[in-house]
């Protein structure tokens, strides 16, 4: 995959492509997951794949949140012990809907799920969001309010058309990206 992308510190950015583009997979890199790539990374002055992995779990711990399609809950938790991991002693993390806390993670629908591993993400209070097809669930106020402190990307196969009003968008065709 071939891609140039130079983002800010803040704002709402919106990537789609096909199935198989590297949309994920940008993701992952963004993260520090993946280092096996051609080419170089940098955040805040530093190169990601030079990072030791030790440097790149700091990384991630303190500026980066990654949040996948189906969430980021332990299933064997409840959701109160799944929503308390990783988030700022003191910060309180709300339930977007109306489950008990008590409830095993396991026991949630999808949509409730990421609902609920959204509410979590945000409350950790991050730099950097990178969201894997969850944007539907990530209502407007959240998209400004994180937007006006954070960096968030989006990557999606779905268009929507409020999103090219944005300032950025890229898409992925055949591992190539492309301005609209």
């Amino acid at each position: 995959m071939s891609f140039t992308l130079t983002l800010p510190n803040k704002g709402l950015f919106l990537i789609t492509g096909n199935n198989g583009t590297g949309k994920t997979t940008l993701l992952y890199i963004l993260a520090g997951l993946d280092t096996h790539y051609t080419g170089s990374v940098t955040v805040d002055g530093k190169e990601l794949k030079k990072m030791k992995e030790k440097e790149r779990a700091r990384y991630r711990r303190e500026k980066v949140s990654l949040l996948l399609p189906r969430g980021n809950l332990l299933p064997l938790l409840s959701v109160e012990e799944s929503l308390s991991l990783g988030v700022k002693k003191g910060r309180e993390v709300k339930s977007p809907i109306n489950i008990s806390l008590k409830e095993s993670s396991f026991s949630l629908s999808g949509g409730e799920e990421i609902l609920i591993a959204l509410a979590y993400e945000i409350a950790k209070e991050k730099k950097i969001y990178l969201f894997d097809e969850v944007f539907d669930a990530l209502d407007s106020n959240h998209r400004k309010e994180l937007s006006k402190t954070s960096l968030v990307l989006l990557v999606s196969h779905v268009i929507r058309l409020f999103f090219r009003k944005q300032k950025e968008y890229r898409s992925l065709r055949n591992g190539r990206g492309s301005d609209y």
